[in-house]
């Protein structure tokens, strides 16, 4: 049964023609049972009549063949008019001449109208009104057409008795067969297309799983590109810096050009330069060089240990990072006047966990992770540099006190000789 079922189920078919290729092997064994139990009614009556049944039944078995090579668009014409054709012949040849109708046989030609909705799709309007106009045209030829039956051939086999039962047993089991058939189609067909909305789902559910992996994969990429990005940019100023400090002579002026740069580089607004000077053995912190402050609030600026945010830098040895200036600390002096800075970061400059020095920096901007992790570069870099100074003034010094001690001036050493040559 299973086979007759798949007849012609072609896997480039799309579902809606699968289930109705199903259908007309279902309907074409129905219709080739009920031939076969006319053909049995016919040999009571004429050989004419079991002729034409069994060519009917012939007809109706084809289309599965039909149906198995591929041409079920050509079986669902023959299974929508055949039967009705047929019923309308067999109703012709055994009706009386004076009588108007069979029950048993109308009641058969009934049941077959419905068969062509479960041939045709919807959208068919063509071919649908053609075969229905074809089997109201037949029924009603059977009805008022003259019957055939002039040779006294008893038909009372069809509208009374068994006959009548039979017409009555096949027009009801062959519409509750067509209604179970298109019912349990219509089940099947709910549930193929259940799975593939299921598979719809995982599908979507799997792309966007993928797009958020993509999403995800393009986010660390950017994320990897503006690292290493930032990195490139502290390097580079880093570098910067390391230049200034290499080949400029004059000691203010890499001061100066220090601030300035990393200022520049944060694109902040204001910075200045302290650095750690000792006198008579107690150290204070002196500014060496500013960047857009007022210069004269900053004349001969020298600050204590301890003394202010600057001070407190310098015993703590920690950066000081401020985004709630004190009111009073500090002012950006711009064309539109003065105002306080929304950040404010305060930098020691060690070496060998001692500070060398100290850079303040103030801005409008909060400054960034990859901006402090700069200053911290900045630190190292400048503390060495203050260190490595200080270490060559001093020996610096003490090559020329050896050296003018070992080394006399000669107006000296002439006296000298002057002053043995005397006694001699």
């Amino acid at each position: 049964m299973k086979f007759i079922s798949n007849l012609g189920r072609q896997s480039v078919l799309d579902e809606e023609v699968k289930s109705a290729i199903t259908f007309s092997n279902w309907i074409a064994l129905l219709i080739v049972g009920a031939s076969l139990g006319c053909t049995l009614l016919s040999y009571n009556l004429s050989s004419e009549l079991v002729l034409l049944s069994w060519i009917f039944t012939f007809i109706n078995a084809s289309c599965l063949l039909l149906n198995g090579g591929g041409y079920f668009f050509s079986s669902r014409y023959i299974l929508s008019i055949a039967p009705s054709l047929y019923l309308a012949l067999l109703h012709i040849s055994i009706k009386l001449p004076d009588q108007k109708m069979m029950v048993a046989v109308l009641l058969i030609q009934t049941g077959m109208l419905t068969v062509p909705w479960m041939m045709f799709r919807f959208h068919e309007k063509g071919g649908l009104i053609a075969v229905n106009l074809m089997n109201v045209a037949l029924i009603l030829a059977s009805i008022y057409l003259p019957g055939l039956n002039t040779s006294g051939m008893d038909n009372s086999i069809y509208h009374l008795g068994i006959g009548m039962d039979f017409g009555l047993l096949i027009s009801v089991f062959g519409t509750i067969s067509i209604t179970a058939l298109a019912r349990g189609m219509q089940q099947r067909t709910q549930q193929k297309n259940r799975q593939l909305l299921l598979q719809m789902e995982e599908k979507n559910q799997k792309m966007e799983e993928d797009r958020q992996k993509m999403k995800e994969y393009i986010r660390q990429v950017e994320e990897a590109q503006e690292q290493e990005r930032k990195r490139r940019w502290i390097s580079q100023s880093l570098q910067e810096l390391g230049d200034v400090v290499r080949y400029q002579k004059d000691e203010q002026e890499i001061f100066d050009q220090l601030i300035s740069k990393i200022v520049k580089s944060l694109g902040a607004n204001q910075g200045s330069f302290y650095q750690v000077e000792e006198r008579e053995e107690q150290k204070y912190i002196e500014l060496k060089a500013c960047y857009a402050y007022n210069r004269k609030k900053f004349v001969s600026q020298s600050l204590e240990p301890g003394e202010g945010l600057i001070g407190q830098c310098y015993f703590e040895r920690e950066a000081i990072y401020l985004t709630d200036i004190p009111q009073g600390y500090t002012y950006i002096t711009s064309g539109l006047g003065e105002a306080t800075p929304n950040s404010l970061i305060i930098v020691p400059l060690l070496f060998n966990d001692k500070v060398e020095g100290i850079i303040e920096v103030a801005s409008f901007k909060l400054l960034e992770e990859h901006q402090q992790e700069y200053l911290e570069g900045v630190a190292s870099l400048l503390g060495n540099f203050i260190y490595n100074e200080r270490l060559l003034k001093r020996q610096l010094n003490q090559f020329e006190k050896v050296a003018s001690r070992s080394f006399p001036e000669p107006r000296q050493l002439s006296a000298r000789k002057n002053r043995v040559a005397v006694p001699a």
